[in-house]
């Protein structure tokens, strides 16, 4: 199956399911491939995310105020700023940030991420979070021009990293 969206924008959805499927060569400001806005679940399985930009953040996948995010067997190849831009906000009060911690996870299992480039975090950048999981990963050839070559997770409360190969990554 090939799918060639500009941009999957959805807003205040329950779930979304993308199944064995290509993101492939697609430009946004913000998620390239796609975008999503407060959701209770999104699962990818086997789907690839190969050529995407975005000018600022999450060029494969954006998404925004979340309960789960679950990636498995997905390749993230050659996306500029930021394969998956992951970003947990439930409120802004007195200019700090309230955060629904006991949520949010983000899980990655048996998922490739190769040549992809960002400021930080130029595979995953993950910010206020409660959990990600990071299993039987291969990242290879990522660069970040700031922090974070792989992963950069800012204010994540656990972070579970295990059969993991890393190499050829650099910040």
């Amino acid at each position: 199956m090939f799918v060639n969206f500009y941009d999957i924008h959805d807003n205040f959805t329950s779930k979304i399911y993308t199944i064995s499927s290509i993101f492939n060569q697609n430009i946004a400001t913000t998620g390239g491939a796609m975008s999503m806005n407060r959701i209770q679940i999104s699962y990818n399985l086997n789907s690839s995310f190969i050529d995407n930009i975005a000018h600022t953040e999450g060029a494969g996948v954006h998404i925004k105020n979340y309960a789960l995010i679950h990636n498995v067997k997905c390749m993230f190849v050659r996306n500029i700023q930021a394969a998956v831009y992951i970003h947990q906000i439930d409120k802004l009060i007195n200019n700090k940030f309230t955060i629904d911690i006991m949520t949010d996870n983000v899980i990655f299992t048996k998922s490739k991420l190769i040549n992809n480039t960002g400021m930080t975090g130029s595979a995953i950048c993950s910010r206020f979070g409660r959990d990600l999981k990071i299993e039987s990963f291969y990242a290879y050839g990522n660069h970040a021009s700031q922090k974070g070559g792989v992963v950069y997770g800012h204010i994540i409360q656990h972070v579970h990293i295990t059969k993991t190969y890393f190499k050829s990554n650099e910040a």
